[in-house]
């Protein structure tokens, strides 16, 4: 869930703000606010200052073709991801330049030499890093276009985000914040846990209070498991290698792909820590 993470940074205003109208629904006898009322109200204040920057779905994760791809090569990025619409550049992801839809390439299905990508684009909105959604979703509702591409200072694709993303992950985001942790952080066994390298280093210190790890104060510049790694191994490393990140812990990696790490495992390399991490982590 994309808006996780950004969610779960709360602030000091969002909490004094919701005990103010919890006081004041007190005060004049009205029935308290339930959990669930409270957690949207204090997602609805939120929500008005996240930035774009923060809930888009990152350029390394996006699928694309070429606005020179022909046909057939455009029809197996589909099969491939089984998206029903794909980013088009030209020549790389800082260039892009609009979406293509399936049902719009089966228009050329029985006359594929009539076919030429750039007659079939739809444009997409294109918004700076730090403009807040509520903004985001106005220019995307005046453009009519269902795609925002956030780009940074120097007109490089940052990520994309979608309306449908936005609202699901917005609504969605009070019940299945438990089960987003557990896809990202789950115990496999007494002394370790696979890990989704996007997951915040914040977090996972939260729920496996043991955990630790040993870096140069001026290199501790990064928010995820990912971005311990590339600190402190300075490139993508290989599938099987194991990186010693404190005395106490170590990471395996699992999966790899030429642009980023899919998939790790943490293994608590402490032997007399491991029960007491295994039952930190399941009563938190």
């Amino acid at each position: 869930m994309r808006l996780f993470e950004a969610f779960s940074k709360r602030n000091k205003f969002d909490e004094d703000l919701s005990k103010i109208i919890e006081e004041n629904r007190e005060d004049s006898n009205e029935t308290p606010l339930t959990d669930q009322e409270k957690e949207l109200l204090s997602s609805a204040m939120r929500f008005h200052d996240l930035q774009a920057d923060e809930v888009c779905v990152p350029n390394s994760e996006l699928a694309y073709v070429d606005i020179k791809d022909d046909f057939d090569t455009i029809i197996e990025k589909f099969k491939e991801t089984r998206f029903n619409k794909l980013l088009v550049v030209s020549d790389n992801i800082d260039s892009l330049i609009g979406v293509v839809g399936l049902s719009d390439m089966l228009d050329y299905i029985h006359n594929k030499e009539e076919f030429a990508l750039k007659h079939i684009i739809k444009h997409c909105t294109f918004v700076p890093e730090n403009l807040n959604l509520p903004k985001v979703i106005s220019q995307m509702k005046n453009n009519r276009h269902q795609i925002a591409v956030v780009v940074d200072e120097y007109g490089g694709t940052s990520g994309v985000i979608t309306v449908k993303d936005i609202l699901s992950e917005f609504v969605g985001d009070i019940e299945e914040e438990d089960d987003e942790l557990q896809d990202l952080l789950k115990p496999i066994k007494k002394d370790s846990y696979l890990v989704d390298p996007r997951l915040e280093i914040d977090i996972l210190t939260e729920k496996v209070p043991s955990f630790s790890y040993s870096v140069k104060e001026d290199e501790d510049d990064f928010e995820t498991v990912a971005g311990l790694i590339y600190q402190l191994v300075k490139k993508i490393p290989e599938v099987g290698e194991e990186i010693i990140i404190s005395d106490k812990w170590k990471i395996k990696i699992l999966d790899v792909d030429p642009r980023k790490i899919n998939k790790v495992e943490l293994i608590n390399t402490d032997k007399s820590k491991k029960q007491e991490t295994e039952e930190n982590y399941e009563t938190a």
